[in-house]
């Protein structure tokens, strides 16, 4: 167990390590599009719900009828390491995930009733491996690597980044990003069409995930499912040195 533990660590290190000399390479290329804030948001509520709900928090989503214009991929990234930092965080309470339109941009929060982050650290959040010290009784946990990718990605993006924060009662990470230059998107039709059954499973697509990590692995394979893809079909998973490869998880 505390094998599979290690192995498990070390590939999520090498993991934001290889994110970070992707982003500092420029190999990392922009699909930039418009997209609804709403769609963004449920695939985030169906991946952290569960996460917080396990350490007695709460996870509140505000969303927004407003697209934007940017990297779904991308802004989504952010966006998880922001949750999932909170989360880290959050000893009682909440995290909040909220929109709202400003003129030309919507202006995405994420916020937190957690630790805070003391003034003096604040310049230096965004380095790696750089860890925000809380009390004796906070659990360090993760590397420092996710707020490095966050300014990373969000200067790729050219998007705007603030964070405001006050210990013992928590923090604020707030994103500007443009919005869509066509106004409210409608919903993007489902995969499939409901009103016919032939030939389905022929246009329906088919994923093949591989992650090191199984917690992460049944996550995105939940999410998948709850999206209308068969995440749950032909799941290969690679050990950490990818020398050899593990049964499908189901």
């Amino acid at each position: 167990m505390q094998a599979e533990q290690a192995i498990g660590a070390m590939g999520r290190l090498l993991n934001a390590l290889l994110d970070i000399s992707k982003l500092e390479s420029g190999v990392v290329t922009t699909e930039i599009m418009d997209f609804t804030v709403t769609t963004l948001f449920e695939e985030l509520r169906a991946e952290f719900a569960g996460v917080a709900a396990s350490k007695g928090l709460e996870l509140s989503i505000k969303s927004s009828d407003n697209a934007v214009h940017s990297d779904p991929s991308l802004l989504g990234q952010v966006l998880r390491n922001l949750i999932s930092n909170a989360i880290k965080y959050t000893r009682a309470g909440g995290v909040q995930l909220r929109a709202s339109s400003q003129q030309a941009f919507v202006r995405i929060e994420v916020c937190d009733t957690g630790i805070g982050i003391p003034a003096d650290q604040l310049a230096h959040i965004y380095e790696e491996f750089f860890q925000v010290e809380g009390s004796p009784n906070t659990v360090r946990d993760g590397y420092g690597l996710g707020l490095s990718i966050v300014q990373r990605i969000v200067r790729l993006l050219d998007l705007k980044l603030e964070v405001t924060s006050e210990i013992g009662k928590g923090s604020t990470f707030s994103l500007t990003v443009p919005t869509s230059r066509v106004g409210v998107l409608r919903e993007a039709a489902p995969f499939a069409d409901p009103g016919t059954t032939a030939g389905v499973s022929a246009r329906r697509p088919h994923v093949l995930l591989v992650e090191d990590d199984q917690a992460v692995r049944r996550a995105t394979s939940m999410l998948l499912k709850v999206r209308g893809l068969p995440g749950d079909r032909g799941c290969l998973s690679f050990t950490s040195d990818y020398r050899g490869a593990r049964a499908p998880d189901s």
